[in-house]
């Protein structure tokens, strides 16, 4: 299922890529962009300045459209706004229901690691219409149930054990004792775990445990990985004289890739956030400007996994009815207007080590560049060496849907999702 040489040499939509100025009603994956970057915005804020990040859009946006596919009048059109629909929900709709299929498909061949959850739990005696949760089921996977919210620990455990199961153990505990009370009404789980395979492995042997500067007065050691490829690329005028390294990596059997966003100063994590809150557009034109070339990558293994609970964030971005006992209108649900969102929670983990689509990393990882140590004569291809904060995206290439964005601070790694080399 590689299809590394095609999706290197393959056309690009020019309406997404060659027009920046293209309005979010000519490509759903523009919309896509705008909301991914409202919601890092503002769940980067939600951690500690130099604590990792991972959120998925895709997953929010899948538990988004479950409760949107519900709401009626002012909550529908304010939860439409949040996820950046347009009035023509057909191509947003597709985009997000062909993303889903894919990865699903790609889990059952062995190709990634998936673990995916979409629930909405109701109340027990407010049972919810069976057409609603039919559709959501189909379109979305959303599982819709109920649970006896007047029984706190109860229903916590059951909602935790749901997710425990749905994602094969890779997450347990989204809900915290005193989440629920007798007062809860909605309850949105939304938990997305990927690790994929590179079609490109790195060289396992070329692994080796190298100092990351997590601020100019910090380092740690951490497995920095090592090859030679050619893959889309770019460098890019950023903050004044400073200068934005992306380079784009593919995905064997799914046709996803990992993007990388790495800015020429230690610190300029800080500026690129800022830069991707202020102007959305920017990324847009980065991506629809790299171009293949052979790069020296050095990248460190890393696990980044986080938890959120969503309801400041939806809030803040303009869901404001779907939270609120007097204005929510759920009656799309069901006949009566006594639902609303109580809570919206969200986990994310993105894992990656060497490893290609065979389980194995590569016995050598192609050429071997020649480590960078000190003053070095000037080099016939250029480096992108990841040895400091940077950002990261996953996403579909041919939709440009994006599964996860995050940064990387202190690059971790869970033993889970690293096999012994």
């Amino acid at each position: 299922m590689r299809r590394f040489l095609s999706w290197l040499t393959g056309t690009r939509n020019p309406s997404t890529e060659q027009n920046p100025a293209a309005s979010e009603a000519d490509s759903p994956a523009r919309g896509n962009t705008r909301f991914t970057l409202d919601l890092y915005a503002q769940l980067k804020d939600c951690v500690g300045p130099y604590e990792n990040v991972a959120c998925s859009p895709f997953g929010v946006s899948l538990a988004l459209a479950t409760i949107h596919a519900g709401a009626r009048g002012r909550t529908e059109d304010s939860l439409a706004r949040v996820l950046r629909r347009t009035t023509d929900d057909g191509p947003w709709q597709t985009a997000l229901e062909g993303l889903r299929a894919e990865l699903i498909a790609g889990a059952r061949n062995d190709d990634c690691v998936l673990g995916l959850a979409n629930s909405l739990w109701a109340p027990t005696g407010l049972p919810l219409r069976n057409e609603f949760s039919a559709a959501v089921g189909r379109s979305y996977g959303a599982d819709v149930t109920q649970a006896d919210f007047s029984q706190e620990e109860p229903a916590r455990t059951l909602i935790n054990q749901w997710l425990l199961e749905t994602t094969r153990q890779l997450f347990d505990v989204v809900v915290a004792r005193g989440d629920i009370t007798p007062d809860t009404r909605l309850v949105s789980i939304a938990a997305l775990c990927f690790k994929g395979y590179w079609a490109t492995p790195f060289g396992a042997q070329q692994t080796l445990d190298e100092p990351f500067w997590v601020n100019p007065h910090t380092k740690i050691i951490a497995p920095m990985m090592w090859q030679r490829g050619i893959f889309p690329y770019g460098q890019f005028p950023f903050h004044f004289a400073d200068r934005l390294q992306v380079i784009e990596l593919p995905y064997a059997g799914v046709e996803c890739s990992m993007v990388l966003l790495l800015p020429e100063g230690l610190e300029g994590i800080i500026e690129l956030e800022r830069t991707l809150g202020r102007q959305k557009g920017k990324l847009d034109s980065w991506l629809g400007a790299l171009r293949p070339r052979e790069i020296d990558v050095a990248l460190p293994k890393f696990t980044v996994r986080s938890r959120f609970h969503l309801g400041d964030t939806l809030i803040a971005m303009g869901a404001t009815d779907a939270f609120s006992r007097e204005d929510a209108d759920f009656s799309g649900m069901r006949g009566e207007r006594d639902l609303w969102l109580s809570h919206a929670f969200h986990q994310a983990l993105v894992a990656i080590d060497e490893f290609g689509a065979t389980g194995d990393a590569a016995a050598s990882g192609g050429d071997s560049p020649t480590r960078e140590t000190g003053r070095t004569t000037p080099r016939p291809v250029p480096m992108f060496r990841a040895d400091h904060p940077f950002l990261f995206l996953i996403r579909q290439r041919a939709s440009g849907q994006i599964l996860f964005m995050g940064r990387v601070m202190v690059p971790t790694i869970a033993q889970k999702f690293t096999p012994v080399l």
